[in-house]
């Protein structure tokens, strides 16, 4: 069962160079609602473009405004740079230029913040009553690089591989806030260390997190999560956070998209039935697959030449081609996320691995009570899918039970704390009455005490107690004398005690045996024998096996022998059994000294008189 959050609305974004995908989820009781899907294209009329030579190939500079697009042959056919398309049939010169202005739009796009289009979401939120939601992000592979590492032994690190400097390595021990994965300390700046030296680009080393993989040969490997430096999330934050916006929702879950699929993977993977789990996330801007054995991740590919435009066989062959240079194994489950058509996609999904039970993602969604809204229900958005996981780690509490598991790509000077809303939670309540009783019940006490005090003063001071008029010497020789006879009627009763328990114990014993038996009926003694200590040996006969039995329990006896014989058609039964005589107190005994007991209350009275 989901544990409830404490964020009731939660609004999970996933972010790609074209497109902002945000859903809106909302709590009510153990269901979560999709209260609405919000769509803004990265690029759109009214952004602000700071260079426009980046993103217009017909500028020289920034300073130019204006700019001509030539479509068409041109006047001069033979000159290859004014072919219609060149960038597709031109071999040189317009070729590079136009390729380079296209990857310059491209990077100008990805790297812009999404701050417009969160601010527009948001403030659609706010017109539906929900102006507060917790954001979390889930960040494309444009904002985010993947790195296969597998690193050498640490004895071996030190002579192949430099070590970070003294600097580096506080920065990427103290102030890390991308991994809490059981990757730190000394075996993280080992993984650092590698890794700058496998790819000496630029890149956080505070925000860089590893995933543990599958080993492979032997050796340790694991995947690198490097985010790009700047990317299009970390300046909307900071907008955010800054003092200047009136926005107050919080935002400090900055996930990704592979650690978004594996967590939804873990549980939906049935121990011992789902051992080899693949994870197809097929795109209109690439394809993702995942290999996971046994909850870890064994392999992770990005197709950037495959989307949902290309027919779910093409899929389908390129997965299973890269099941055999991996040497994977059959799958025992596929979940899909795509954007094609479920019904007939999934039926070739199902002919291409027979053997796996194919499953669409937004089915295991589901079964952490999200209820999808009925357009949803049919297909789901890859994108929304992804936005929806990343918004469950809020409203399911995952940190809380993946503490070492889970990935946040954040920069440390971008968390804060929840700006206070003004509602008191129920346990404020709860320890408000119950501090209020307390206080009531004491209250209550002292004041019923203080009237108990003030009576008995009163009567004290309307009859005021009688104190005797003798003289205190004469007072304590009484006293004195009293004590004296307690003294010589304790030891004499001691003496007399001594005398008579047990005097009387073989007349009361042989009384007492003498009538269980005739109670008992059917049953009589031949002896009586005492043996050591307060053990009476009895033998005797009895005409049936349970008479014994009573005999036995109700003078909580041990039958030492029982036998039987048939005289004359009936079976006769001998026993010999021990049982205990207590040594009892004489009722003269105990007459005597309720007699005692009596004149002691009665001596008080006669010495006074």
């Amino acid at each position: 069962m989901a544990r409830k959050s404490k964020y009731d609305s939660v609004l999970g974004v996933f972010v790609t160079d074209t497109v902002v995908d945000a859903v809106l989820m909302t709590r009510s009781g153990e269901r979560i609602h999709i209260s609405n899907r919000f769509a803004r294209p990265r690029s759109r009329m009214g952004d602000r473009i700071s260079d426009l030579s980046a993103v217009l190939p017909g500028l020289k500079d920034r300073s130019e405004t204006d700019f001509t697009l030539e479509i068409g042959d041109g006047t001069n056919g033979s000159d290859p740079s004014s072919l219609f398309l060149s960038s597709e049939f031109g071999a040189s010169g317009g070729v590079g230029t136009a390729t380079e202005a296209a990857e310059k739009a491209t990077t100008a796009r990805q790297t812009s913040p999404i701050t417009t289009q969160l601010k527009d979401v948001l403030a659609e939120c706010a017109n539906m009553g929900h102006t507060t939601p917790h954001i979390s992000f889930c960040m494309g592979s444009t904002d985010v690089s993947y790195v296969q590492i597998t690193p050498p032994k640490q004895e071996e690190s030190s002579i192949n591989i430099p070590f970070l400097n003294k600097s580096d390595a506080k920065d990427a021990t103290e102030n890390d806030t991308a991994s809490k994965l059981r990757v730190s300390g000394f075996k993280r700046r080992h993984l650092l260390n590698h890794l700058m030296a496998q790819n000496p680009g630029i890149f956080d080393k505070k925000r860089v997190a590893f995933i543990p993989m599958t080993p492979k040969n032997g050796r340790d490997r694991y995947l690198a999560i490097l985010p790009r430096t700047p990317d299009s999330v970390t300046p909307a934050i900071a907008e955010l956070n800054s003092s200047k916006s009136n926005l107050s929702a919080i935002a400090d879950i900055v996930d990704t998209e592979p650690t978004v699929y594996l967590s939804l993977a873990r549980r939906h993977a049935k121990p011992g039935v789902h051992r080899n789990v693949a994870v197809i996330r097929v795109g209109s801007d690439d394809t993702m697959v995942m290999f996971i054995r046994d909850g870890q991740l064994a392999e992770l590919e990005k197709i950037r030449s495959l989307t949902s435009y290309d027919p779910v066989e093409t899929v389908c062959s390129r997965v299973l081609l890269k099941q055999d240079e991996c040497k994977f194994g059959d799958f025992d489950q596929v979940l899909v996320v795509s954007d094609d058509h479920r019904d007939s996609a999934e039926r070739t999904y199902q002919e291409y691995f027979p053997k796996a039970a194919v499953t669409w993602l937004e089915d295991v969604l589901t079964e952490h009570h999200v209820k999808l809204p009925s357009e949803g229900e049919v297909n789901l958005r890859s994108t929304s899918t992804a936005a929806i996981g990343v918004g469950l780690r809020w409203m399911n509490d995952w940190d809380k039970t993946d503490e070492h598991e889970t990935v946040n790509l954040i920069p440390k000077r971008l968390l804060r704390k929840k700006k206070p809303s003004g509602k008191i939670a129920w346990h404020t309540y709860a320890i408000l009455v119950a501090i209020f009783g307390i206080a009531f019940f004491y209250s209550w006490k002292f004041m019923t005490q203080a009237q108990e005090i003030s009576r008995m003063q009163t009567e004290l001071e309307t009859n005021p107690p009688e104190f005797p008029e003798e003289d205190p010497a004469l007072l304590k020789m009484r006293v004195d004398s009293l004590n004296a006879a307690y003294a010589s009627y304790t030891q004499a009763l001691h003496i007399l005690d001594s005398l008579l328990v047990g005097s009387d114990r073989w007349t009361r014993g042989l009384a007492r045996m003498t009538e269980s038996t005739g109670d008992i009926g059917r049953i009589w003694l031949r002896s009586w024998t005492p043996v050591a200590g307060n053990m009476i040996s009895l033998q005797g006969n009895a005409l049936s096996r349970s008479r014994v039995a009573r005999l036995a329990q109700e003078w909580q006896g041990s039958i030492e022998q029982l036998n039987f014989a048939d005289i004359q058609k009936i079976r006769v039964y001998t026993f010999s059994m021990k049982v205990p005589l207590p040594a009892e107190i004489p009722p003269v005994a105990l007459r005597l000294r309720e007699m005692a007991l009596e004149q002691d209350r009665d001596v008080p009275l006669a010495a006074t008189q």
